[in-house]
């Protein structure tokens, strides 16, 4: 019996002394949480401006693109594929 009872008076002495050292105070902690919900406030208006930015670029409306221009080039000479996606047309004066 008296062999259990020294290590058993160590480990309760151990964490007698222990628990402080790890443990943090109130203040600590309430200091801790503040700074948490300073964070998540922000957090939220960032969130907030970004759909805000969201919004404004989806409310924009695009720039008009160039308008297809169809001309009929009937019996001219021409090289490569009739029914090619892109033509390439050359108007040239020679004086």
């Amino acid at each position: 019996m008296k062999r259990y009872v020294i290590p058993v008076i160590l480990v309760m002495l151990f964490f007698i002394y222990v628990q402080p050292v790890f443990a943090q105070s109130t203040d600590e902690n309430n200091a801790l949480k503040k700074e948490i919900e300073g964070l998540k406030e922000s957090q939220k208006a960032m969130q907030k401006d970004i759909q805000e930015i969201k919004n404004l670029l989806s409310a924009r409306q695009s720039p008009p693109g160039p308008k297809e221009a169809i001309i009929s080039l009937d019996d001219n000479p021409f090289k490569g594929d009739e029914n090619a996606k892109v033509t390439i047309v050359e108007f040239s004066d020679y004086q």
